[in-house]
């Protein structure tokens, strides 16, 4: 590589934060990404970069490919938004109402971009190892992109030998990275329950079941019953997030509805939880005469962090000028985390904060909040930790 490798080009940074501000003002939802897909090849087209589209079992998913190296390093950004309305009253704030993107995937994508882009400039076909740019639709909304891209055969198409990811993090200064060896996220599964009881006047309970109490006594045992279904030093929740029943004051409901997410760190005590529910929550119902209809739909697996690669990055970073922390495990999910299962990957947390931010506890220091600011130079510091992982990762390969 040349000697300043690190150093991108003023006219690229520029061309790049208008990307990523294309990016922040038209949000698109999971699996709605055409609008993303299609600015996102026009900039892969200007500069030559070969790529494949759609990526298998996508419709807008794209294989960005660089290199003519056998070994292969395989990056992921994110295409999508949330359904979000933005209130940071930011220049380029999104003109589609109702959606934002407030979880950084425009920084994600922009410095992935940013990287092709740079390689290619600087280095085209000099690179001794390939590189696989993934664009990938639906990180948001279940069953996510990245099964859906692996089951179609992924991994073994573009023979990736190992998996990197970055995520913004408004809890770290920019210029910050954060890094976890081991499991760093934890799995995520929805939990639906219809608890089915009799409408009828309120008046009359002794002939009318009542959903309603039926769902108070499973609601504490979902609480409750979280002590016995795990080791005391092993995070894990079950979290009730909504609860929907009843008309008016003088009618008993005919039912009630539950949802919550379960977040575990073990496939045992995933499983166990599972069984716990599946179980118990149909017996609670019945000692009131109602029915209860459980549903789990299961989500992403852990994400784990491979250790060799964090003894490699962690270095590297702080060597190359980034204030580097371990950071504690997140019960947070990303489908980042079916490439973990499959093959050696990692993902660091990127600093985006303001620090004045951090330290009065602003709003916009929050993942998923509609205040959500992300500085541009973010992007800077994204594409250099691209570049420094690259480099260092190359060596690890078979």
């Amino acid at each position: 590589m040349i000697e300043n490798r690190w150093d991108i080009s003023p006219a690229i940074l520029n061309e790049a934060i208008s990307w990523r501000h294309w990016f922040h003002q038209h949000p698109e939802l999971s699996m709605q990404e055409y609008k993303t897909s299609a600015f996102i090849r026009q900039i892969l087209d200007k500069y030559e970069i070969p790529y494949v589209f759609p990526a298998p079992g996508t419709e807008t998913g794209i294989i960005a490919l660089l290199g003519n190296g056998n070994k292969s390093i395989g990056i992921r950004a994110e295409l999508d938004a949330l359904p979000i309305t933005e209130t940071t009253g930011l220049p380029f704030s999104s003109v589609n109402n109702g959606v934002m993107h407030a979880c950084g995937h425009d920084i994600h994508m922009t410095a992935l971009l940013g990287l092709l882009v740079h390689l290619k400039v600087i280095e085209d076909a000099s690179l001794d190892i390939r590189i696989i740019g993934i664009f990938q639709p639906s990180e948001e909304k279940l069953p996510g992109g990245a099964k859906l891209m692996i089951d179609a055969g992924l991994i073994e198409q573009f023979n990736i030998e190992l998996m990197l990811a970055q995520h913004v993090e408004p809890a770290l200064p920019i210029g910050t990275i954060g890094v976890h060896a081991g499991p760093f996220m934890a799995s995520s599964d929805e939990l639906y329950i219809t608890v089915q009881g009799h409408s009828g006047h309120a008046a009359q309970p002794h002939k009318h079941p009542n959903p309603i109490i039926a769902t108070a006594s499973i609601v504490d045992h979902i609480y409750k019953s979280q002590i016995q279904l795990h080791s005391p030093v092993e995070p894990f929740l079950i979290n009730i997030g909504k609860v929907c029943g009843g008309t008016a004051t003088n009618v008993i409901p005919d039912k009630v509805e539950i949802a919550g997410t379960i977040r575990t760190f073990s496939e045992t005590t995933r499983s166990n939880a599972h069984k716990n529910l599946m179980h118990n929550i149909p017996i609670i119902a019945q000692t009131y005469d109602c029915k209860a209809l459980v549903n789990i739909k299961k989500g992403y697996p852990v994400l784990t962090n491979n250790q060799g690669l964090y003894e490699l990055l962690k270095p590297a970073f702080q060597r190359e000028g980034f204030q580097v922390v371990d950071v504690p495990k997140r019960m947070g999910s990303d489908d980042f985390a079916y490439f973990s299962q499959q093959i050696p990957s990692f993902y660091w947390r990127l600093g985006s904060a303001i620090k004045e931010h951090i330290k009065e506890q602003s709003p916009t220091a929050y993942l998923h909040s509609s205040n959500l600011i992300i500085r541009d130079d973010t992007v800077h510091f994204g594409i250099k930790a691209l570049l420094i992982a690259i480099e260092t990762v190359k060596s690890s390969l078979s």
